[in-house]
């Protein structure tokens, strides 16, 4: 059983889940960093035409061990990810290719509708966001995977 974190995102699908088995999101990072993200996915649902949006496998929550092992496993994983600050998501979105998905945020931040995003990035089958710190203010680190 999860809890719902915002309207449409539950806890259970930002936990990590690996070589050591299902960990769940920090708790103590629930208030400051997973609420302000999730907020962040409605925004962006909301845009989307209330599109139902998934949380990709190993798209939320990974500890060091899960990061280890996509990275043993050959997959191009960031070592130090915003995912294992529980920053960040990886998603698709009901019906629009991942461009249409990334233009479409791009064009929100770009309007200031998104003031949390810190990173944007466009693979061939998600969506990558995240809610970095940001240094300086208003920078955005994109890239495409």
């Amino acid at each position: 059983m999860s809890m719902p974190v915002t309207q449409h995102f539950e806890l259970s699908e930002f936990a990590s889940r690996g070589a050591d088995g299902v960990v769940p999101y920090p708790a103590e990072w629930i208030t400051d960093r997973l609420l302000p993200l999730c907020s962040m996915l409605e925004v962006i649902r909301a845009t989307l035409g209330d599109r139902w949006m998934e949380v990709t496998p190993h798209g939320g929550y990974r500890t060091d061990a899960l990061v280890a092992s996509l990275l043993a496993a050959g997959h191009r994983v960031a070592s130090a990810t915003q995912h294992k600050q529980g920053r960040a998501c990886d998603f698709i979105v009901e019906g629009m290719p991942p461009s249409d998905v990334h233009a479409r945020i791009l064009s929100m931040q770009q309007a200031g509708r998104l003031p949390l995003l810190g990173g944007l990035g466009l693979y061939a089958k998600f969506v990558h966001v995240d809610i970095r710190e940001k240094v300086p203010p208003g920078h955005l680190a994109r890239w495409e995977g």
